[in-house]
């Protein structure tokens, strides 16, 4: 898989914000941070967004009418979109949630299993990594 580091040739510890600031708060079952171009920067183990879901996704938040219509897929599942409000997209499978959010360079996935994690809590701890991400250029 093509990574950031391997396209760019500039290394950043993608895999430790995605561990550390999504997944051991307990409030993410699985992330990923993703370019613009769709490509994966990081992701949990397990956890793989294909280059065209990505491009998908980006694309969704441009207009959000495909997605409406045919849902979202992420690592292979395909999810009902709920809502979209300007650089956010949340959407549902079941129990398993997603919540997409994008910075001016990436854009952060995080999932979410009820009954053991929520959607607030998971779109929380999204939010503040794109947060992040904003305030650094990202």
């Amino acid at each position: 898989m093509e990574t950031f580091a391997t396209k760019t040739g500039v290394r950043m510890s993608w895999d430790k914000y995605v561990n550390d600031q999504l997944l051991k708060t307990g409030h993410v079952k699985q992330g990923a941070i993703l370019g613009h171009d769709g490509k994966t920067w990081a992701a949990s183990q397990g956890f793989a967004v294909s280059e065209a879901e990505g491009k998908f996704i980006f694309g969704a938040f441009a207009s959000d009418a495909a997605a409406r219509a045919s849902g979202i897929k992420v690592n292979g599942v395909k999810f009902f979109m709920l809502r979209a409000e300007g650089n956010t997209i949340y959407a549902k499978k079941d129990k398993l949630g997603l919540c997409l959010m994008k910075s001016k360079k990436a854009i952060c996935v995080g999932t979410y299993e009820e009954p053991k994690q929520t959607a607030g809590d998971c779109n929380k701890v999204v939010g503040k990594m794109v947060d992040y991400l904003e305030s650094t250029g990202f």
